[in-house]
């Protein structure tokens, strides 16, 4: 049982982590586009972590929101 419940405590806290990740990422995209559409945003949160990723390394090779969708693919 308390192996269950170390597992339960590890896997809320990836998931918190990601989702932290996600939050980051869209301030990050807001602050350069000044706007995220909610449809961008539903679609980044639905991203793996390493997409989620990859966007936050490439951001500065971003020219426009349109050309997110290549990681949504």
């Amino acid at each position: 049982m308390v192996a269950n419940n170390s597992n339960m405590i590890k896997e809320m806290e990836e998931k918190a982590e990601i989702r932290g990740k996600v939050e980051s990422l869209i301030r990050l995209l807001t602050k350069k586009f000044s706007v995220v559409s909610e449809k961008y945003e539903e679609n980044i949160k639905k991203l793996s972590e390493e997409t989620i990723n990859q966007i936050t390394i490439d951001i500065f090779d971003i020219n426009s929101l349109s050309e997110l969708d290549k990681y949504f693919e």
